[in-house]
């Protein structure tokens, strides 16, 4: 996903060192990417899978395991 300088500044704060904007009306899952890219390695590969909307089925009441075969292909990928 991209990630702007918009969605970086988001996450600075006066307070400390940085926030978890965690609520926001547009880019919420790009603001938690930013906020995940802050503990990344400068050079590591990484990816922010938002899957926390489609990773329950509250119908059947079970995880869903999406977003698992991606990730394992990146995994994979990268070995």
């Amino acid at each position: 996903m991209p990630l702007f300088d918009d969605h970086r500044d988001a996450n600075k704060t006066p307070y400390a060192d940085i926030r978890n904007l965690g609520n926001s009306t547009f880019g919420g899952s790009n603001h938690a990417a930013a906020f995940m890219e802050h503990f990344v390695e400068e050079g590591t590969d990484w990816c922010h899978l938002d899957i926390a909307g489609t990773a329950i089925d509250l119908g059947k009441n079970h995880m869903t395991g999406f977003g698992a075969q991606t990730l394992l292909n990146f995994i994979c990928q990268k070995l």
